[in-house]
């Protein structure tokens, strides 16, 4: 993450008229492709657009954007959020609590779906979270930065810091939370 921030503050300094996100995505192969919902799916093709079919009750297939540019896709059951080669969000479907509440702005990296909730990860190394808080799936996001990566459950998320530490919150009857290992040896 912070190779990213470095770049950014590179080409900016120097007055490239170039988008740092899609210079580095032209270069850096995508993690997934292929998307999965409830009873639809997604696929982010290698031109940056996209491609969906299946169950469309929510708006899910038919909402899908247009045009090219998205790097990134996370889906919830019949909710989908993508991430655009700019930084910015863009979410369609089914309108379950908070899920069009998405942060606006520019900056974001990475996004991750949970069961009723959103977490997205800035290139500052700060999380942002929308959603359901049922148990504190939103409003117990760590506040600080440094953190290089998120994934989000049912009701729960864990984030890695960039000192190789791991964070979690939300839901905790089944020991999400309270079970996360401690210390940075794991990474």
């Amino acid at each position: 993450m912070f190779l990213l921030k470095s770049i950014s503050d590179a080409i900016y300094d120097n007055d490239y008229p170039y988008d740092v996100m899609g210079i580095i995505c032209e270069y850096v192969p995508h993690k997934q492709r292929i998307f999965c919902g409830c009873d639809h799916f997604i696929i982010l093709k290698n031109d940056g657009t996209l491609y969906s079919w299946g169950n469309d009750g929510f708006g899910q297939v038919s909402n899908t954007p247009k045009g090219s540019g998205f790097i990134s896709v996370s889906i919830n059951g019949n909710h989908s959020v993508i991430l655009k080669d700019d930084g910015t969000l863009y979410s369609w479907g089914y309108s379950c609590i908070g899920a069009f509440d998405i942060p606006k702005g520019l900056g974001f990296i990475e996004v991750s779906s949970g069961g009723w909730h959103f977490v997205v990860l800035k290139d500052d190394g700060s999380l942002h979270s929308w959603g359901s808080d049922d148990y504190g799936q939103v409003s117990d996001t760590p506040k600080e930065s440094g953190f290089m990566e998120v994934s989000s459950g049912g009701w729960h998320s864990v984030a890695l810091k960039d000192d190789g530490t791991l964070h979690s919150w939300g839901d905790d009857r089944n020991g999400e939370v309270s079970d996360t290992p401690k210390g940075s040896e794991l990474i």
